[in-house]
């Protein structure tokens, strides 16, 4: 092993990630959103109205400490962060591929079609609600039930006819009176 990985390795003894980031992580936010809410009050400085720091530190700070002493919740949280990340790594990667089909000229001209988008953006939202489920563990015993209770030909039949019906939609649809009236 290198020295860095020995070095990451030490960090993670240390409890760097099971302890320090998840609190910094929570006690950030936390305190963010009490600067910028004001729920706990404001103080007065020359005229001027301030968050009180001191207070919203002190809550943040609870906050963090009770989040972290809830080893579930601290699991939970790396989880759904270490996939959450990954989907953002995709979702630059998906940014870059509509790159690739959008026309420049205009600015505004897009050779993707707004259908397009807001499929792409239902999938989006459906790949964040999974992510959710597989992190709080609904999809492992989703999968676990299925596999014990419905054979494999079942599924796999359902699957298949999902796929059929969904092709022979898309190839039979007729298109939209409006987009006739667009291109008269």
């Amino acid at each position: 092993m290198s020295w860095l990985g020995g070095v990451i390795e030490f960090l993670g003894e240390l409890g760097l990630y099971d302890i320090v980031l998840p609190f910094l992580l929570i006690f950030t936010i936390t305190f963010a959103i009490l600067e910028k809410t004001r729920i706990l009050g404001e103080e007065e400085i020359g005229g001027k109205k301030y968050p009180r720091k001191n207070l919203d530190a002190m809550v943040a700070l609870v906050v963090g400490l009770i989040i972290v002493t809830a080893t579930q919740l601290v699991a939970f949280i790396n989880q759904f962060l270490a996939i959450a990340a990954l989907v953002m790594v995709i979702g630059i990667g998906f940014l870059l591929m509509v790159g690739v089909f959008y026309n420049p000229e205009g600015g505004k001209k897009q050779l993707l079609e707004d259908g397009w988008i807001k499929a792409f953006t239902v999938i989006i939202f459906i790949a964040t609600i999974l992510i959710i489920l597989h992190a709080a563990g609904v999809l492992d015993d989703a999968y676990n039930w299925v596999a014990t209770n419905i054979g494999g030909e079942i599924v796999g039949s359902i699957i298949f006819l999902a796929v059929m019906i969904g092709l022979v939609a898309f190839i039979v649809k007729s298109p939209s009176i409006e987009k006739k009236d667009k291109e008269e």
